[in-house]
């Protein structure tokens, strides 16, 4: 009965009444639905998390908000009179699925995509480059280490894994916050030493839907974010089916959370103890062996981008979380917006140097010199114009993360030549000759440059 309501995605009424459909055709009794799910949960033990989280649904005590009483955005009190929690965050642990895969031998093998993906290419691959360090010997479990830096013309994107984000890794020992607070500590292993570590990818988006409440007619927005990991480790054509997707918890409204990031400190906690590696049993194998997963992308629209690195967004007046376009404030309405033209009003002229833009972008580094330069601000006005200026509230969560990286600037030409994007634009259209074409003057339109 649970199957079923699973698989074909039935409420739990539906499946309440299964036994009464089919009363008198059983040879026994079957168990309700409720003593069904408790007693997968007690063979599975698998138990959500309860993360006190605010009425409002501003953000999650955990992390710097953890020994709050009080809401630190919209000060509503964290608890009742009775001293219960207002409302409560339940994410789902990762590491106890990410065992159970490979505790189920079709799962397990299945798992293996990644690298059969290595060993596929290997002979297709350029040779790496001269100014890179070789890594030390890897131990027979280990896969062929891509080059960091493929010729684009000769490495197409057929998946994550061509992707020089990834190709970087596989170059560098890992590295995890160390437990005082201050820097890093190096660990021995290398990123994706071992076939059997896995890939992540986390995609997080906000959706409103509508509530009448009681008999009135009136309809409320009800804004509610999911947060989902994607195992790359599996093959695409099913790494996204609802069956492989690991979900990791809703945050309910009424309205939109103001630090995402709050909901996502369980999350981090798991990937750095990941980071370092769990016994797990490998059932294909039959041996156990040390399980490790990295967080390597990060997948969301510009405000859920904005949420999770803790950026003003695309209303701020620096917006982009990969260069430093700043934007101008339209005063000629009633309403104040800020546009981020390419040219100005006044007298034509270029408002940004492209080719000045694509040659400094904002780097990993940088965020955190930026949030260091708003926490050691003087006053708190201070603190405000850095935040203006630079578009950055506060460090965000992903900083320090293993595997994961705050830098977004990728060559426009090396992404053409390497995946054509054909959905929208010809591929005869260069990017140099995009870039040249927003240079020109206003009005004047020419794509044949």
């Amino acid at each position: 009965m649970f199957s079923y309501r699973i698989q074909y995605n039935t409420t739990a009424a539906a499946a309440d009444a299964i036994p009464t459909a089919l009363d008198g055709n059983l040879r026994q009794p079957l168990r309700s639905l409720f003593k069904t799910e408790t007693l997968i949960k007690n063979f599975s033990d698998l138990k959500a998390d309860v993360i006190h989280m605010c009425k409002n649904s501003c953000c999650a005590f955990d992390g710097p908000f953890a020994n709050k009483d009080h809401c630190p955005f919209c000060k509503h009190p964290r608890r009742n009179r009775k001293n219960l929690p207002y409302k409560t965050f339940q994410p789902i642990p990762l590491i106890p699925r990410l065992q159970a895969m490979y505790a189920n031998p079709d799962m397990a093998n299945a798992m293996r995509y990644r690298a059969d993906y290595h060993k596929e290419s290997e002979d297709t691959r350029p040779e790496a480059d001269a100014d890179l360090p070789l890594p030390p010997p890897s131990p027979p479990t280990s896969l062929p280490r891509p080059t960091a830096s493929p010729d684009p013309q000769s490495s197409p994107l057929k998946d994550i894994f061509d992707s020089q984000h990834y190709r970087h890794l596989c170059q560098e020992r890992v590295s995890i916050p160390s437990e005082n607070g201050e820097g890093f500590t190096t660990l021995q292993h290398l990123y994706f030493e071992d076939e059997r570590d896995v890939a992540l990818g986390l995609a997080l988006d906000g959706f409103t839907f509508y509530e009448t409440l009681g008999k009135s007619a009136q309809k409320t927005k009800y804004n509610t974010w999911s947060l989902i990991l994607i195992n790359y480790n599996l093959d695409p054509t099913i790494r996204t089916h609802r069956k492989h997707v690991l979900p990791l918890g809703m945050v309910p409204g009424p309205g939109s959370p103001k630090h995402i990031g709050s909901f996502l400190y369980c999350l981090r906690r798991e990937l750095i103890i990941l980071a370092q590696g769990v016994s797990t049993y490998d059932r294909v194998n039959r041996q156990y062996f040390s399980l490790r997963a990295f967080l390597i992308l990060i997948i969301g629209d510009m405000p859920a981008i904005a949420h999770i690195m803790d950026m003003k967004g695309h209303i701020g007046k620096s917006p982009c979380r990969a260069c430093w376009v700043t934007g101008k404030r339209d005063r000629t309405n009633d309403i104040s917006k800020i546009h981020y033209p390419v040219h100005t009003d006044s007298n034509h002229q270029a408002r940004h140097d492209i080719q000045e833009l694509l040659n400094n972008p904002r780097t990993h580094q940088s965020f955190y010199d930026l949030a260091n330069r708003i926490v050691e601000a003087e006053t708190l006005a201070g603190a405000d114009a850095q935040r203006t200026h630079t578009g950055l509230n506060l460090m965000s969560i992903l900083w320090g993360l293993p595997g994961t990286s705050l830098s977004t600037h990728y060559d426009a030409s090396d992404l053409l030549a390497r995946y054509p994007l054909r959905a929208f634009i010809s591929t005869r259209y260069h990017a140099p000759n995009i870039l040249k074409r927003m240079s020109q003057p206003r009005g004047v339109v020419d794509w044949d440059l």
